[in-house]
């Protein structure tokens, strides 16, 4: 494809291109920022759940199944509260209904016309009115009718004792009335024993409020019995540890003077200046409550005033805790930096961990406040970007790059994807997209850098060259044609290692939680949104930074500017030095690095694979600081050292309860990229319990239940675990009620077991509805029990019909759409995997087996328990493994599409997954475990390790020639340098990461370091030494597209042989850009050709070879060019053309 129209594009309007870009970057994200609601980060572990597996899919169905159960959802546990909510609506309805004909007939009705002094006749009768019924109040005498005050209807009011209006009718008063509407006349009629009783027990209770004597008064001039301790110490007050330091430091904290120690140190804990604003203070006296602390008491026990006057005792103790009277809360953050800062320590004793309540505000302070960590990391970064390019344009324009990169991947991830959920984990998108931004440009200049001084030095060496070369083959290279060139070796390889990278974030989509997958769609997006710009902000930059220097900018330096040239000589010196070890290093040893690294990546995939392996987490807590930090210290250890915790967590006591659920189908169908949206409950259509079937089947269920070895017997005398035996217990009785001589057929002794369906449909709520009436002392609801349907239309449907509401009972019978069954395991709760995993199998193989004995519509039930962390552990073990394979594979395919090698493709992968397994192998010997976040640097692991190697492979094979060590040669010369800046500045990076006290930051910066390290070498000594010693050359397993060869003028599969010649090859890792180019900008022509083509190896210009290299090809590369503005340094007695020169093709026949 012939690009030439946007070179000369970039060439022509640079300025243009930055200003296009940059009001489009600035577009897209003010319209995000505006558009969208900053982030919340105020619950840190929020979306760290699992969506979509299966026990995942059941405990969305499970939390959607309580939600309908709750007041405002469609499902009823007990029918009398439908019943009687209905009621309550029906009249309502009805009241709304006759205050609407009352106002009507008071519209309608004429107003009589009185004269202009009725208003003042009017209010003179109003104020005698109330007078009157006041002192018909006061004078009423009690009646011998005993009332309690609870019978008193308050709401109705003492003045309308005399008046009956229809909006104080209950729904009793409903049942002892009736009602004629008529033409402008609403006639009521009321029972009158029944009014007369009401206004009675009206006027009775009024009298009785009324001569009641007045609540006794507090008095605080009495004398105050002031306590040593204002109330017993509780979790919700802050807490401290206590441990011994020093020498003794084995010794009991319960003697004199670790008593003593504390003491004074429980002094330091009161004595910060804020303290008293936000401590609990004395009842009656404006000072701050005692601390509960182990010297206090001790003081109270032996009745001192102060734990300064203790004598001495021998209880041995290992740690203590110092109870402060200030509330655990978000709003003692202050007070918590001033306890920071005060070193709560002395020579004895110190402050081990606190528990504050502060964890999620406190973390969220700490990721605002760290990010000058990562602000120095990209300050760190610029600066090598600086010294590499010595233009502090390219400098700026590269970071200006970065946060555009950030700000369109924002953009895309809010508004084009629409996810409104961004966890922080997103935010470590920052910190790898500075080292994958960098790695880019200076790929890109190197690259840029290379052409300039090659092509000079070209020309220079034709006008200097003798005889032997013929001038007249001598061409002008235009701004466009360099351009082309940068383009033709750099953005494929940027390309590559773009769309890898991204494919690696990508595929962790595939995780099943929720966090990770939002994290690696947003670095997916931040990879490409920077290889966009990397591809049209950057180069037009460069041809900026060109135009200046060949208006002569550059001759005009500051002498900061020379200064830095000076500087940017030495570090071109150390760098050529560097690059010369380095190839002889590969060269020379190659066998020993393939055998050494080769090694230790297969006892890395031992360590990750076999033993230790890839630890799941332990504990349920998500650790959001380093290990050293006071909260963590509280969390981790010193919690489970205090029974007061223990019986918090009840951990030891509580057994995983045995949840079975009919009628509800595990469906998940929210987002699942987003942790609030929780989709819909799904009924299952074919379940119906009413079946003498699933009567029989169910009974038997709860019986066979009972035998198994994880069952746990439970006692009470009314149970809900199992409805259907409280249901035939009841069905039992009689059916005539001795006590009002009711009727309950069919719900009684007349109805065997296995019922009639009509019957267990009518008699179920029934049951339901007595059992939840009974006393909680007797009964106490749980989540198990059938579930009703509660219909939203029975009141339109049964009109206005006061007979549906005369009897107790309605007849229409609720449907039974869920049912749940639940019984207590033998198993307690805990975090080891292996446990849960067993207890988990086991119970879904029983059921398993039982549901295929079960009627058909009573085999859609499900089981599900506490399971949320186990599934989470079990999510990230299979998830890592997938988005590695994920990874791997696509990674594979692309190298293989791009390259059309499949030596150099699969020697590549290999390097990789080498890295990636040295990389976690390193981490689990630091004592990681696969937790939401190491899952999350496993991701990015694959991402980063892709990089280095892809542009070690591409570049081999895009070489001059095809002999695999001229071509190892040449691949080290031009990517070392690059490879080596990117690995320094991400590393580098990474490791001012680890100055931060929030865990993501740190592990990052762990992370970073290990794997921008671990993929160098693997690159550089690795996966050269493997091209270098068994690299495909001469065309081996290359091939090409079938379009590219039909496009080719020659036929057949050609390729170059080594020929006794000599080249030069100018190189520089640091070179200023060139001056000179202000020769080409003039010219219009230019050539691009094929970059894939297996028929011919193009130069690095694009133009074919017709001289043969030397033998001593390999050493050309040592001769090194310094080329700076108006300066070029070049080697003249070689007579023979750079690495541009035409060579010879061989043409190799089938």
């Amino acid at each position: 494809m012939q690009m030439h129209w946007y070179y000369n594009f970039l060439v022509r309007r640079p300025y243009l291109m930055v200003l296009a870009v940059a009001v489009l970057c600035t577009a897209c994200i003010t319209v995000s920022l505006t558009m969208n609601a900053a982030p919340d980060f105020s619950d840190p572990t929020l979306g760290f759940e699992t969506r979509g597996t299966l026990l995942g899919k059941r405990l969305t169905a499970w939390n959607n199944l309580l939600h309908e159960t709750s007041p405002t959802g469609s499902l009823v546990t007990d029918p009398s509260d439908y019943y009687n909510t209905i009621k309550h609506h029906y009249a309502n309805k009805k009241r709304k209904h006759q205050l609407h004909n009352r106002a009507h007939k008071r519209k309608n009705r004429k107003k009589p016309k009185f004269p202009k002094h009725h208003h003042k006749d009017k209010d003179l009768f109003l104020s005698r009115t109330v007078l009157l019924l006041k002192n018909n109040i006061t004078s009423q005498k009690t009646t011998d009718i005993d009332l309690l005050p609870t019978q008193w209807n308050g709401e109705s009011g003492i003045f309308r004792d005399y008046e009956i209006t229809n909006d104080t009718l209950t729904s009793i008063e409903h049942a002892n009335r009736s009602e004629n509407f008529e033409y402008g006349r609403n006639t009521t009629s009321i029972d009158e024993d029944y009014h007369r009783q009401k206004v009675q027990t009206k006027k009775s209770t009024w009298s009785i409020l009324k001569q009641s004597p007045s609540p006794p008064e507090w008095s605080v001039d009495g004398t105050h019995t002031e306590g040593f301790f204002c109330d017993s110490p509780s979790k919700d007050y802050s807490h401290f540890v206590i441990e011994r330091i020093g020498p003794n430091s084995k010794d009991s904290l319960f003697d004199l003077n670790g008593l003593l120690a504390m003491c004074e140190l429980q002094n330091q804990i009161i004595d910060i200046p804020s303290y008293g604003n936000f401590c609990q203070n004395e009842e009656f006296i404006d000072t701050c409550c005692r601390p509960w602390s182990l010297p206090n008491y001790a003081a109270l026990f032996v009745n001192k005033s102060s734990c300064f006057d203790l004598k001495n005792t021998t209880v041995y103790l290992k740690y203590a805790m110092i109870f402060v009277p200030v509330a655990s809360s978000s709003k003692i953050l202050p007070l918590f930096h001033e306890w920071e800062d005060a070193d709560l320590r002395n020579e004895l004793v110190q402050v081990v961990s606190m528990d504050l309540g502060l964890e999620n505000e406190l973390f969220n302070e700490s990721l605002l406040t760290d990010v000058w960590l990562v602000s120095l990391g990209g300050v760190f970064v610029m600066a090598c970007i600086w010294l590499y390019t010595t233009s502090l344009l390219l400098t700026f324009m590269v970071c200006v790059a970065v946060l555009f990169s950030l700000g369109l991947a924002y953009f895309v991830y809010t508004l084009v994807l629409k996810m409104a959920f961004f966890p922080y984990m997103n935010l470590l998108a920052v910190v790898v997209i500075i080292g994958i931004g960098a790695d880019n440009a200076f790929l890109f200049v190197k690259i840029w850098q290379c052409i300039i001084a090659e092509r000079l030095t070209k020309s220079t060496m034709a006008s200097h060259a003798q005889s032997g070369l013929d001038n007249g083959n001598e061409h002008i290279d235009t701004l466009q044609n360099l351009m082309a060139s940068t383009f033709h070796h750099s953005a494929l390889s940027m390309f590559v290692s773009s769309l890898t990278t991204a494919t690696a974030f990508f595929a962790s989509y595939t995780s099943s939680i929720t966090a990770i997958k939002c994290f690696g769609i947003f670095a997916g997006a931040v990879a490409i949104t920077n290889y966009l710009l990397m591809m049209t902000w950057l180069p037009a930059v460069v041809c900026i930074m060109e135009r200046l220097s060949a208006c002569g900018i550059c001759n005009n330096k500051l002498p900061i500017q020379k200064l830095l040239l000076i500087f940017n000589k030495s570090i071109t010196k150390f760098c050529h030095l560097f690059e010369t070890v380095i190839t002889k290093a590969v060269v020379n040893y190659s066998t020993l690095w393939i055998c050494l690294l080769g090694a230790i990546g297969l006892l890395s995939a031992v360590i990750v694979l076999y033993y230790p392996g890839l630890q799941l987490p332990d504990s349920s807590h998500f650790q959001l600081f380093s290990s050293n930090h006071p909260f963590e210290i509280y969390n981790s250890k010193m919690k489970n050292q205090f029974w007061f915790e223990k019986s918090i967590m009840v951990y030891e006591n509580f057994k995983l309860p045995l949840r079975f659920v009919w009628g509800i189908q595990p469906i998940d169908d929210g987002d699942y990229t987003d942790p609030f949206s929780l989709g819909n409950l799904y009924y299952d259509n074919n379940f119906n319990i009413s079946t003498k079937a699933a009567q029989i089947w169910l009974l038997n269920f709860c019986k066979k239940l009972r035998l198994q070895p994880f069952y746990e017997a439970t006692f009470g005398s009314l149970l809900s675990n199992c409805f259907i035996e409280n249901f035939i217990s009841l069905m039992g009785r009689m059916c005539i009620d001795g006590m009002d001589n009711s009727d309950r057929t069919p719900c009684c002794d007349v109805s065997k077991f296995p019922f009639e369906p009509h019957v267990f449909d009518i008699c179920l709520p029934q049951s339901m509805s007595s059992l939840y009436a009974t006393p909680r002392e007797y009964y106490t609801p749980g989540t198990a029990g059938p579930r009703f349907l509660a219909e939203k239309t029975p009141i339109d449907a049964w009109g206005h019909d006061d007979r549906i509401f005369s009897n107790s009972t309605i007849q229409a019978p609720l449907q039974v759409k869920a049912l749940v069954i639940e019984f207590e395991s033998n198993v307690g709760y805990t975090t080891a995997y292996k446990e849960m995993k067993t207890f988990v199998d086991t119970v879904e193989q029983w059921l398993e087996g039982e549901l295929t004995e079960a009627p058909p519509e009573m085999q859609g039930g499900w089981f599900t328990s506490e399971l949320k962390f186990f599934d989470t552990q079990s999510t990230l073990n299979h998830d890592t493994l997938v988005a590695i394979s994920v990874a791997m594979s696509t990674s594979l395919f692309v190298l293989l599409i791009v390259t059309l090698n499949v030596l150099v493709s699969l020697y590549a992968i290999i390097t990789v997954l080498f890295t990636i397994f040295t990389t976690v192998s390193i981490l689990i010997l630091l004592g990681w475990k696969l937790n939401v976040l190491e899952s999350i640097t496993v991701s990015t692991a694959i991402g980063l390790a892709v990089d280095l190697s892809l542009h070690y492979g591409i570049h081999y094979r895009m070489a001059p020639t095809t002999e695999r060590l001229a071509a190892s040669q040449f691949t080290l010369s031009r990517i070392v340098g690059p490879t080596s800046m990117a690995a320094i500045t991400t590393g580098a990076a990474g490791a001012l990461m680890l100055a931060s006290k929030v865990l993501p930051y740190i592990q990052i910066g762990v992370f970073l370091v290990v794997v921008m390290i671990v993929s160098w070498f693997y690159g550089t000594f690795f996966l050269m030494s493997l091209l270098k010693t068994a690299g495909p050359q001469y065309g081996f397993m290359q091939f090409d597209y079938p379009f590219v060869s039909k496009n080719s003028t020659t036929g057949g599969n050609k390729y170059y042989e080594r020929k006794q010649s000599q080249v030069i090859a100018s190189e520089q890792l640091l070179t200023p850009s060139s001056s000179a180019i202000g020769e080409f900008i003039n010219s219009e022509t230019h050539e691009l050709e094929s970059l894939t083509s297996s028929s011919l190896i193009k130069t690095i210009s694009g133009t074919e070879s017709s001289h043969p290299l030397t033998v001593d090809f390999e050493h050309s590369f040592n001769n090194k060019h310094n080329i700076t503005c108006g300066n070029i340094s070049f080697i003249v007695n070689h007579k023979s053309p750079s690495i541009e020169s035409p060579m010879p093709e061989v043409q190799v026949t089938n």
